[in-house]
């Protein structure tokens, strides 16, 4: 019954990811139609400083979901309910406190680094973008609750509920309201997700609300001492979208910094199709390690068969999205626009890159093993500090996005060849014939659209077209010829039985 669950989990993590990542495009699309690119990379400015109000909340809500992984799968659900209003109430006190101690200081900041036909927006923005981050950190603690019940459905419908409300707020509020709008776009999508992640969560438990009151000062230190491992590599995560922001606007100005938030947000949304289905990991082996010495075979075992999956998936799947993205960027822009295709081109391939440490990852923070989770993301915040500060001052904002990719790719390898050392596994183990031919074919995908991009001419819908279409063909007989189909077939049939 747990793998049909995990199964399960995955397809209903990867259909929220595909309605939101619809939504998500429509508001962009709503957006880019109200707004220009500047004030696009205004608001993306504001959001990215916000988010260090974000850091003190300990890593509390991400904690939670391992915590009550466990307390579930040990029939206790009236500690996983103490576990989650412990964590709720800890998080909207420490994160509404440093929301308004940091607010002048970000006001200032913000005022310095944006020019000053923009400070208005700044003003309207910024106190709402504070909100929205308090309102989303205490929601994330009811969501992870519901993802540790093994309730991924339920979480699902939730999300793809915020983002209508979001894409609904922005059809009605920016003609009205302009780039300030935003800032009630964000608490209207916030609010709505706090209050249905509290219904669902107490639906799930059916518990007493006495029971979400109580206080256990055991479980609070080990909430806080776990949560204080994820919030380290929050820390250097959350850091990286800002500081990558800064530095393209300090180098080359609000513009790139523009296409940039658009062209990463396409790319994120692409890889999040597969990062929402490993995260059922997560839960999964949290409730089978809690209070359990961790059994290495069975981590292998686990591992073996992510990746096999995992590749089977990414490979095919990548190379079509990216063969795909100039003739995406054109009829999502309205135009064609070669710097925005190059910037989409190098994020993409970073992030792809960046995925193949995705099943060591995922595990690593089940079990609770964050050593090099910290180390990866504290590798990855160095590179972009170092080198994005080289490269900016070498070649501007290309040598910025340069830094930030091989920073991504870097950090990735780093916690994926750990895991596979502390395991006992070999890159034999995963890099099959098929494996390989799939990393050649995304490499001919990305490699045709960076010529389609310098093509003279780039309106040739024909080329557009084709480039995808016959990408995709190569994926089917790709696939077709992968061995790992046939536990792919597995999967399908033990979610139908489910």
């Amino acid at each position: 019954m747990s793998r049909q669950r995990v199964a399960r989990n995955a397809v209903f993590a990867v259909a929220q990811v595909i309605l939101s990542a619809a939504a998500l495009l429509l508001t962009y699309w709503l957006m880019m139609r109200s707004l220009t690119v500047e004030e696009i990379g205004l608001w993306s400015l504001v959001v990215g400083s916000t988010l260090v109000a974000r850091l003190s909340e300990m890593g509390l809500g991400a904690g939670v979901l391992r915590f009550v992984a466990g307390d579930m799968a040990s029939g206790r659900p009236d500690r996983a309910a103490q576990t989650i209003g412990m964590a709720a109430v800890a998080v909207l006190i420490l994160v509404s406190l440093l929301a308004v101690l940091v607010q002048p200081v970000l006001s200032n900041y913000l005022h310095r680094l944006t020019p000053a036909r923009l400070h208005y927006a700044v003003d309207a923005l910024l106190p709402a973008a504070l909100a929205g981050v308090a309102l989303g950190a205490v929601g994330n603690v009811f969501m992870a609750a519901i993802d540790g019940a093994q309730r991924m459905d339920v979480r699902a419908m939730i999300q793809v509920g915020g983002s209508l409300v979001q894409l609904a707020a922005t059809w009605f509020i920016l003609p009205r309201f302009g780039v300030s709008g935003l800032g009630q776009v964000q608490v209207a999508q916030s609010a709505l997700l706090l209050v249905a992640g509290v219904v669902a969560t107490l639906r799930l438990l059916r518990q007493p609300l006495r029971a979400y009151a109580g206080f256990d000062r055991t479980r609070f230190r080990e909430l806080a001492f776990y949560g204080g491992g994820l919030q380290i590599s929050a820390i250097a995560q959350l850091l990286f979208d800002p500081l990558l922001k800064v530095l393209l606007t300090t180098f080359s100005g609000l513009t790139l910094t523009g296409y940039y938030d658009m062209a990463n947000r396409i790319v994120i949304q692409a890889r999040s199709f597969i990062v929402a289905a490993y995260g059922a990991l997560v839960p999964h082996i949290a409730a089978r390690t809690a209070d359990k010495a961790i059994n290495p075979e069975l981590v292998r075992g686990i591992y073996r068969e992510s990746m096999t999956l995992l590749l089977f998936v990414l490979l095919p799947y990548f190379a079509v999205v990216g063969a795909s993205l100039p003739l995406a960027l054109v009829v999502w822009k309205g135009g064609y626009d070669p710097v925005f295709v190059q910037v989409a081109l190098v994020q993409f391939v970073a992030w792809w890159l960046n995925l193949l440490s995705l099943p060591a990852y995922m595990l690593y923070v089940g079990m609770g093993k964050l050593r090099w989770t910290i180390l990866s993301h504290a590798i990855t915040a160095a590179i972009m500090v170092i080198a994005g500060e080289a490269g900016g001052a070498w070649c501007g904002g290309v040598g910025v996005l340069l830094a930030g990719a091989m920073a991504l790719v870097l950090g990735s390898i780093a916690v994926m060849i750990a895991f596979m050392k502390e395991f006992g596994l070999r890159i034999a183990d995963i890099a099959t014939p098929a494996a390989l031919r799939g990393f050649c074919l995304v490499l001919v995908a990305v490699a045709a659209s960076a010529v389609v991009s310098r093509m003279p001419e780039r309106s040739d819908w024909a080329v557009l077209l084709a480039l995808p279409l016959g990408v995709g063909a190569l994926a089917l007989a790709l696939i077709w010829k992968d061995p790992a189909r046939i536990l792919v077939r597995d999967q399908v049939r033990a979610i139908i039985r489910f």
